[in-house]
């Protein structure tokens, strides 16, 4: 039951996220429990008993969400699995696979929060003044007929962090990756079948809470029995 009940806490976030631009869904992992015997009254094991699932991990679904045109110059997205997009946090370089870009006051492409997107040296990115911006299929940044910088996509371990972005450790720098410019990646969360998968497990955590009762309901039984 608790491991059903993490399971729908992740569903539920998966869900609430399957219009969210970039979004992974995650997916959890579950080991059998630690087994135990079952011992006879002279002290013989006579068999074993599973515990039932354990919460091994969680891991980000890395598949690759649809494209969705804009038509926005700014707006680029990711084909490949891998590769996501470096961003300047108030905490360091995060990661992201939100392609939806704009410009800030000081001519910086910047994502949907303000956060300034990085170049493939980690470095901001700068629009002249005057200069109309663009995206293009490589990920460089034309402003005018000039190249004034590319998207820095990088492959690594992502971990979720928070407000769309991850974390990493180590990443390096893709040499071959897939864009789509005028467009972002929609989420990969299939809301169907997240929705099925909640109603199977909320019938195996009814089936499960049934069991419990009825464990309880026997060993109160043999308890009143056995202070007769």
């Amino acid at each position: 039951m608790m491991a059903a009940e993490k399971w729908q806490e992740t569903i539920a976030h998966n869900l609430a996220n399957a219009s969210t631009t970039g979004f992974k869904r995650e997916i959890l992992a579950f080991d059998e429990g630690f087994l135990r015997k079952m011992v006879s009254a002279e002290g013989k094991t006579i068999g074993e008993l599973g515990a039932g699932p354990v919460l091994a991990g969680s891991q980000l679904d890395l598949e690759v969400g649809a494209a969705l045109t804009t038509g926005n110059p700014l707006d680029v997205a990711i084909r490949t699995r891998d590769g996501m997009f470096a961003v300047e946090s108030p905490l360091g370089t995060k990661y992201t696979r939100d392609g939806s870009f704009t410009l800030n006051s000081n001519r910086e492409i910047v994502t949907k929060l303000g956060m300034p997107i990085l170049d493939d040296r980690g470095s901001r990115i700068q629009i002249p003044a005057d200069k109309t911006p663009r995206i293009n299929d490589k990920g460089e940044v034309v402003a005018g007929d000039e190249v004034v910088g590319k998207l820095g996509v990088f492959q690594g371990k992502f971990v979720r962090w928070d407000n769309g972005l991850f974390d990493a450790g180590n990443p390096t720098a893709m040499e071959n990756v897939t864009l789509i410019s005028g467009a972002v990646e929609s989420s990969n969360v299939n809301a169907v079948e997240e929705m099925i998968n909640m109603i199977k497990l909320n019938r195996a955590f009814e089936m499960a809470q049934k069991s419990a009762s009825s464990q309880d309901e026997s060993t109160e039984k043999l308890i009143q029995s056995a202070s007769r």
